[in-house]
């Protein structure tokens, strides 16, 4: 009973299913409105921004740890501002097989191996690191072989996201272990998606204009202004209007989001205290397996289900077992090299 009311065994499991229930929500969203994307983009750093006020109001953390200088928090505004334009470009609409986009994010610990490696801050790994990481790499070439994808530049785009994210990881860790030791993590979150909200609109902007010069050269009607399309996507996610355009499920989609979202940010902390970073990498190794398989079940996405292969589950095996592998080395280990 003691153990079943732990703070860590409770942070991991609701990790475990928001992050499922998260991914799946989200490839609804962008199937069943692809056409506002870029609202998905502009509004999610609004909505961490209300989750984080409401975990510091409830946690309300000592003033030594709520001590921080805001515009450190730029810099990371700025890379998960790209992030968020890249992923929900690449993400929207069906051109890239939803499998395969998850596949893309579970590239993140190899991007940052690589830029860690690029910038300096260090360049001996753990022999397992290595491995694993050329497994990742060699279970996402397998699942791609053979795979038809209609749009090469999304697919592109959406591996690419990686860099921005490994760069805001890169920097988050050097605040916070160095910089600012004994800050309370939401207290820094709050500030990156304060900044985030004014960092997102000119990457989402210049997306929007990729979009624009596509449907010119494919001599289709131009999309309607910014801001006017930024404010019609708010009405269909949240108002469902109009309805005639598949806006009529938004609504419940965004708030099953939110919430989704909401837990998982509440518990990433708390399982952080308990269990370290790497159980956050654990627990988003542990799941790829079950949300490729739900991506794949049409009672779950309906005619947007993927058709897996038997060479796509050898792909997301490979990977799956290379972020076992990855997550299988302790700090003191990495440390040592």
């Amino acid at each position: 009973d003691e153990m079943l009311g732990s703070p860590l065994l409770v942070s991991v499991v609701t990790l475990f299913v928001t992050t499922i229930c998260g991914a799946i929500t989200f490839k609804h969203i962008m199937f069943t409105a692809p056409q506002y994307s870029t609202t998905v983009a502009v509004t999610s750093p609004v909505t961490g921004l209300l989750l984080y006020i409401g975990i510091l109001m409830v946690t309300r953390p000592e003033r030594s740890k709520a001590t921080f200088n805001p515009l450190y928090a730029i810099p990371v505004s700025v890379m998960f501002g790209a992030f968020n334009t890249m992923k929900t470009y690449g993400g929207s609409g069906n051109a890239v097989p939803p499998t395969l986009a998850l596949l893309t994010d579970q590239l993140q610990p190899v991007f940052t191996m690589g830029l860690t490696i690029i910038l300096g801050f260090q360049r001996s790994f753990p022999a397992r690191r290595w491995f694993a990481a050329t497994l990742l790499i060699l279970g996402t070439l397998v699942f791609v072989r053979q795979l038809s994808i209609d749009d090469p530049v999304r697919f592109s785009v959406l591996v690419l996201k990686n860099v921005p994210l490994g760069l805001a990881f890169i920097y988050v860790e050097w605040l916070l272990t160095h910089k600012y030791k004994a800050l309370y993590p939401p207290v820094l979150w709050k500030w990156i998606c304060t900044w985030q909200i004014g960092t997102t609109i000119i990457p989402v902007y210049l997306a929007y204009s990729a979009n624009v010069t596509e449907a010119l050269a494919k001599g289709e009607a131009p999309p309607k202004p910014f801001l006017e399309d930024i404010w019609e996507g708010v009405q269909c996610h949240w108002l469902g209007q109009p309805a005639d355009s598949g806006c009529s499920r938004m609504p419940i989609l965004s708030v099953l989001s939110f919430v989704f979202i909401g837990a998982m940010n509440v518990a990433m902390p708390v399982a952080t205290r308990y269990g370290g970073s790497a159980t956050l990498m654990m627990v988003r190794a542990v799941t790829l397996p079950f949300i490729t398989v739900a991506f794949s079940q049409s009672w779950i996405m309906g005619e947007n289900a993927d058709s897996l292969g038997l060479q796509q589950v050898v792909g997301v095996a490979v990977a799956s077992v290379a972020l076992l592998l990855w997550n299988s080395v302790g700090k003191n280990e990495e440390k040592k090299e």
